[in-house]
């Protein structure tokens, strides 16, 4: 997602709670995804901050900043379930609805990811209590298998789409 907006010259904020810049950019490349050339052009910002590093509301006004000056047309927080880190549940829950909400009235696009231990059909479909406002929902699982990981996506809400209900295969190679 943040390689081919930053090759159609779009700029993506990237905001980590999980690792590091240099732990991020590992990692990604080892799935054959290369975040160097969109950061040498400016197109990809990672801001990177462990949960605890302040309050929620602190995080709030310091991304909300950072979205101001870099003006992005897309963000990505990875992940919104580390936010539960910041503080309350409730502290966690303002935090991610103001930031949704903020990117949303001036068109940003954003990306959470969220992990969580149980399948999300029949909870709350973004995880964190406020569903009505996240426009898709995809959900990443493993399926037993006795001899392999197997990888399956389902979406589970698309707004405004006719969206498959399938099981599909996720395939994680060397080339992403």
């Amino acid at each position: 997602f943040v390689v081919a907006a930053a090759e159609r010259g779009e700029r993506t904020l990237y905001i980590s709670y999980e690792e590091s810049a240099e732990a991020l950019e590992s990692a990604v490349r080892g799935a054959g995804v290369e975040l160097k050339p969109g950061l040498e052009t400016g197109n990809v910002m990672l801001f990177c901050r462990m949960p605890e590093a302040m309050g929620s509301d602190e995080h709030l006004f310091t991304n909300l900043a950072t979205i101001k000056s870099f003006q992005p047309h897309h963000v990505v927080v990875d992940a919104m379930s580390a936010c539960h880190r910041m503080g309350s549940g409730k502290a966690a829950f303002d935090y991610c609805m103001r930031l949704v909400n903020a990117c949303k009235e001036v068109g940003i696009t954003c990306l959470l990811t969220n992990q969580t231990r149980v399948s999300l059909l029949g909870e709350d479909l973004s995880g964190m209590g406020f569903s009505s406002l996240v426009d898709t929902v995809l959900q990443l699982q493993f399926e037993p298998d006795p001899d392999e990981l197997k990888r399956s996506l389902v979406i589970l809400k698309a707004r405004g789409s006719n969206h498959s209900p399938r099981y599909h295969d996720l395939h994680i190679t060397d080339h992403g």
